[in-house]
């Protein structure tokens, strides 16, 4: 059997870069994608083996599968089905399908909730040129559950064009290992704002995990494994250098170059990205400032607690994940106050520096210009 690449890029790139390859299609795929915003518009080309149909639901739930997501398979069948089986190998694994992927990025785009559905109808070869309706997988339609509180997002309803998806064009012109990474830190956007509203402190974690698949997958391109050890510890590297030389210094470095330096790759990665301030803006005593020695004291702090939820059972502080106060049609971007207290937990304001749809309008513009940069590497 022949053996894989290792960076064959995920499901969604290998079946357009497939479909530029002018690989023949043998079926053709709808999926609901579900979501809370407005949807206009409808794309029918231009986007290689995915359309977006309109459903136009009037009358909409909380969700509704506002776009219908037709792919045309361009993947030969000896691709998917022959794998070796002697190892485990989830380099491009993220818990989702095609269609997952792409409503990940669409999700990321648009800065709005979408979630795939259950597969509807397939169209195949020979077959009934009207398709047939299908259920494989009962219970996958996805739910959504908002606080009675307010809105801890109150940005990502609303309306949107889906016609202003043009991110998603430049997918197949982008290297596999770049794709893998930013599907991965899509998916994660994608699921920390499905349940910001319920669930606000694990969309933190969502978010800061988001930030951190981005920015190892950046760090790597950026800095060689000994650049990263040398900027993590200099003391260690003169301790290897003295033991066994160059060559074990460079060992190490590529043993251990995934995991130095966490906290400094968050903040330089949202640091070397960050976006301009939001158009609109609240009065100056609940503005976070917009300055970057700030913005790092900030982002160390959210990283912290970040740590403190994963490694000693410690969620993110409560006045973070309540809904923004709104004052003059605008929000307020951090906690109000000098203080706060909730069940039995005390939080000064440095230690709560934002809210959390300032850090969701944060990543998402980084993991955007980061996209951007894909493209021109």
């Amino acid at each position: 059997m022949k053996k894989m690449s290792k960076y064959k890029g995920p499901i969604s790139y290998r079946n357009w870069r497939a479909a530029l390859e002018e690989k023949p299609s043998t079926i053709v795929y709808e999926y609901p994608l579900f979501t809370d915003s407005h949807i206009t518009g409808e794309i029918v080309g231009g986007y290689g083996p995915y359309q977006f149909l309109n459903t136009i639901p009037i009358f909409r739930p909380i969700v509704a599968p506002s776009i219908v997501l037709r792919v045309s398979n361009h993947m030969p069948v000896e691709e998917v089905t022959k794998v070796e089986m002697n190892k485990t190998d989830a380099l491009h694994y993220h818990g989702g399908e095609l269609c997952d992927e792409i409503a990940a990025l669409l999700s990321l785009n648009l800065g709005i909730r979408f979630k795939a559905g259950d597969l509807t109808r397939e169209f195949r070869i020979n077959s009934d040129p009207k398709g047939h309706p299908y259920h494989y997988f009962s219970g996958r339609n996805p739910t959504l559950n908002y606080s009675s509180h307010g809105q801890i997002l109150p940005y990502s309803k609303g309306s949107r064009c889906i016609n202003d998806a043009k991110l998603l064009m430049n997918l197949p012109s982008l290297k596999p290992h770049d794709a893998t990474a930013l599907i991965k830190a899509a998916r994660l956007y994608q699921d920390s704002i499905w349940i910001s509203e319920s669930e606000p402190a694990l969309a933190w974690l969502l978010l800061v995990s988001s930030v951190e698949t981005a920015a190892g997958h950046w760090r790597k391109k950026k800095e060689s494994p000994v650049e990263r050890l040398k900027a993590f510890n200099t003391e260690l590297v003169e301790v290897l250098a003295h033991s066994g030389g160059e060559s074990l210094i460079e060992t190490v470095a590529n043993a251990i170059s995934d995991v130095i330096g966490s906290t400094k790759k968050f903040i330089d990665f949202l640091i070397e990205h960050l976006p301009p301030p939001p158009e609109t803006r609240p009065a100056l005593f609940i503005q976070h400032p917009w300055d970057v020695e700030v913005f790092k004291e900030s982002f160390k702090a959210i990283y912290t607690w970040r740590s403190n939820a994963l490694h000693s059972g410690i969620s993110f502080p409560l006045p973070m994940c309540e809904p923004p106060m709104k004052f003059e049609n605008c929000f307020a971007e951090k906690p109000f106050g000098l203080a706060a207290g909730a069940k039995g937990a005390v939080w000064v304001a440095k230690d709560t520096p934002m809210l959390l749809h300032l850090f969701e309008y944060i990543v998402r513009n980084s993991l955007i210009k980061w996209w951007n940069s894909l493209n021109l590497n």
